[in-house]
């Protein structure tokens, strides 16, 4: 095994408003976007979380970018799938019901007011020692937290895409199975989640982050499910 290092994304109860690291929250949206709404049922997606990419995070990403993640309670079902080459501007051709944006740096952003369905936690990073194993000539697999940086833990096969601009799509962060977004005191309970405490993010699946290497449009990120 090699050893490596990640950030931990560890949720902590010291949430401030207008946080740029958070679950739920303030989203610190860019000024020409909008807060986005499900396009099958018309309601503003929940926002369920976000942080800001550091230079000592070690992913191949600009320091500064910015990542939101949203999504509906109602239609919780998984995201799009998709083949190794997306389509050009692959993220309008969506289902509708979640969105994920990673923002550049130099896109003028303003925090929106806080989500009430999501009770806010800060995101604190821990950087953690990574053994890595490999698998396989081509696989490798790393810790199995919810993560900035480091090695993905595969749940399956490690899977590889190219943006429709063509440029590789390069992984970034991850949440581990079941990873719980705590849902603040009268939220509606999501129709396929475990508990009416909390939400999961499309069935509660591994999720992997990855966006455009040449981030040519802040909705140039994708997720990949696995379970």
């Amino acid at each position: 095994m090699a050893s490596e290092f990640y950030f931990e994304m560890t949720p902590v109860d010291q949430w401030q408003p207008h946080d740029p690291n958070s679950i739920g929250g303030t989203p610190w949206l860019p000024t020409d976007i909008d807060w986005p709404h499900c396009k099958q049922c018309g309601e503003r997606l929940t926002f369920l979380m976000q942080f800001t990419i550091d230079e000592s995070h070690g992913v191949p990403f600009r320091p500064g970018s910015h990542f939101l993640a949203f999504a509906c309670w109602q239609h919780d079902d998984i995201a799009d799938l998709h083949g190794g080459n997306l389509p050009s501007e692959f993220w309008t051709a969506s289902a509708g019901h979640y969105q994920m944006i990673l923002a550049r740096p130099e896109d003028e952003k303003r925090f929106l007011k806080l989500d009430e369905r999501i009770t806010p936690h800060r995101i604190e990073f821990i950087r953690r020692t990574e053994s890595i194993e490999h698998l396989a000539p081509g696989c490798d697999t790393g810790a199995d937290h919810a993560k900035v940086g480091g090695v993905p833990c595969w749940a399956q096969d490690p899977e590889s895409y190219n943006c429709g601009c063509g440029a590789p799509m390069h992984y970034f962060a991850m949440l581990p199975e079941n990873f719980e977004f705590p849902t603040a005191s009268g939220a509606p309970i999501q129709p396929n989640g475990t508990g009416d405490d909390h939400y999961l993010l499309f069935l509660g699946n591994v999720n992997y982050f990855m966006a455009c290497s040449k981030q040519c449009s802040p909705y140039a990120v994708l997720t990949v499910m696995q379970n």
